[in-house]
């Protein structure tokens, strides 16, 4: 298991029956719908365009984490943007799941709230002179 930050996605138990994940299904199998929760938890590595995905990073994404042909990942992408399921960036170059974005930087905010309160809790019992003490 990665030693890397822990996160989940948040499946309601019925989110298959979502008409947007159906259009997807009737369109690109199940194939599309598995790429469509591969691309929503690499999202996190993106936190410095947003946690949106750069559509010229489609290639290596294909090749490194999906394993699937770049022209088949480029249709799926392209089909759950048709659907709605992500959008363009305000850039036009990167892409995005609003619901997975706004979930990823609130917990990014709460992260930075918790580092700040072990921060000023160490800086009054006296463990700390500096905040670089801290890490998240």
């Amino acid at each position: 298991m990665s030693r890397r930050a822990s996160f989940f996605i948040r499946l309601d138990g019925d989110w298959m029956e979502d008409e947007k994940v159906r259009q997807l299904r009737r369109k690109d199998g199940y194939e599309g719908v598995g790429v469509y929760l591969a691309l929503l938890t690499l999202m996190i590595r993106y936190k410095d365009t947003a946690y949106q995905i750069p559509y010229s990073q489609l290639d290596i994404i294909a090749e490194e984490d999906i394993h699937i042909p770049s022209e088949r990942l480029y249709e799926i992408v392209n089909d759950c943007i048709d659907i709605s399921l992500f959008k363009f960036g305000t850039d036009l170059k990167t892409f995005y799941s609003a619901r997975r974005k706004n979930e990823l930087m609130a917990a990014e905010k709460t992260r930075e709230k918790q580092v700040k309160a072990a921060f000023e809790t160490n800086k009054k019992l006296g463990r700390l002179t500096d905040k670089s003490s801290v890490s998240v």
